[in-house]
């Protein structure tokens, strides 16, 4: 039987780059994937750098039978498996409770169950010719990640699993190695529905460097390798901070982020929806008060309006150290918004307004309800100082994101 380095994932992005990483390196390849065409191009391509032509599997590996079938075509073609390199995965942007039931349990089959598949099926094979496994994994392992939650806990045990292989199979000679890449400009990040802020960017890596970084360490046997020094040092300061403080900060960097460069007037809050079918429930409560809740029906799906372009103004400020009023003049501010909406669809429910001491809204007098819509979308905001106003303009409507008024005069 002829060894073969089997890649999955490698129709683009990082799997298509091991691809040609390995292929360099002297590995003959088969190659696994839905897009056949995709498969066929990369195949025409290395070939035509006078390497062996890889062997091209255009299969779905969310598909139960998936690995079953990979081993029978090996088998038929007289190939086994020295290496096997699990990239295939996907990940989705938004809330678990709002985002597609079966999409999530999809994600959980590609980036779970069939890595787990493959990277058992061929221990035999790999201990034979003293080959291993190679798990992409992510800087996402090592934190919670309220607004991709699945996605995230699905990194983490490839993170775990791959980590305990290591020491299982590394008396029979079988390297294991999770890479752990931060953000890469593939195919990947437009289906999750993810944006690079600025942040992030400093963190990103291109595609084949990320391959080189992982094939060098799955080499040297390294059990985990993450890629980048930024990303390096961002995975030290996680696995040192404990989740109780990791979380608050990913939950409130919309409210800290609005506040710094917009001077939006966000509070910290837990807004939450649920959806059973086509049930919703969405609240938003702070300081143990629900003070709005939305119940409902979907009851169809509407068009998507096209992109477009929201401008605000708000104010933006700092408080004075001694108490009385601020710092300097506040800023007026126009915050341009860019809206892209994913999903939109009717709701037939009621909305419910409650007292709350810190946010007044059942104040709020309404007539009628004119129309409830539930919809997911991206929005990208810039920003721009129009002119600086007076403090005493100001004063006596600004609020805190912890409600105490007290740094600025007022008690």
């Amino acid at each position: 039987m002829k060894p073969v380095a089997l890649i999955t994932g490698a129709s683009a992005g990082i799997g298509g780059e091991l691809a040609r990483v390995f292929a360099l390196n002297g590995h003959e390849l088969v190659l696994v994937a839905r897009r056949e065409d995709r498969l066929i191009a990369l195949a025409d391509e290395i070939a035509a750098a006078g390497r062996p032509r890889p062997a091209v599997l255009a299969i779905d590996l969310e598909q139960r039978d998936a690995v079953a079938r990979i081993a029978a075509e090996l088998a038929s073609r007289g190939l086994e498996p020295a290496s096997v390199v699990n990239n295939a995965g996907f990940g989705l942007a938004g809330t678990a409770a709002a985002l597609d039931r079966n999409q999530q349990l999809g994600m959980i089959d590609l980036n779970i169950r069939a890595l787990t598949e493959l990277s058992l099926a061929f221990v035999d094979s790999l201990a034979r010719h003293r080959g291993g496994i190679l798990n992409v994994a992510s800087v996402a392992a090592f934190l919670p990640g309220p607004g991709m939650a699945v996605y995230y806990a699905s990194k983490a045990y490839v993170l775990s699993f791959s980590e305990a292989l290591h020491c299982e199979l590394k008396p029979r000679g079988i390297r294991v190695t999770a890479l752990c890449p931060g953000p890469v400009p593939t195919e990947f990040q437009a289906r999750s529905g993810m944006r690079a802020d600025r942040s992030q960017q400093i963190l990103t890596l291109t595609a084949d460097r990320v391959a080189q970084i992982g094939y060098d360490g799955f080499m040297r046997g390294k059990r985990v390798v993450v890629a980048g020094l930024g990303n390096k040092i961002a995975v030290a300061l996680l696995r040192l901070t404990p989740h109780a403080l990791v979380m608050p900060m990913t939950t409130e960097q919309s409210v800290i982020g609005g506040r710094e460069t917009f001077g939006e007037p966000k509070k910290i809050a837990d807004v939450t929806l649920e959806r059973d079918g086509d049930r919703i429930v969405g609240k938003v409560t702070r300081l143990g008060t629900t003070f709005v809740e939305v119940s409902g029906r979907v009851t169809e799906t509407l068009a998507n309006p096209p992109d477009g372009r929201r401008t605000s103004f708000y104010f933006k400020f700092l408080p004075s150290p001694d108490g009385k009023g601020f710092d300097a003049e506040p800023s007026l501010v126009y915050c341009h918004r860019d809206e892209t909406t994913r999903t939109l669809e009717r709701v037939d429910g009621t909305v419910l307004l409650r007292e709350s001491r810190f946010d007044p809204v059942a104040d709020i007098p309404v007539r009628r309800i004119r129309e409830i819509t539930l919809a997911e979308r991206r929005s990208r905001q810039v920003g721009e100082i129009h002119s600086r106003v007076p403090g005493d303009w100001l004063l006596p409507y600004v609020h805190q994101r912890y409600d105490d008024l007290s740094p600025v005069g007022e008690e």
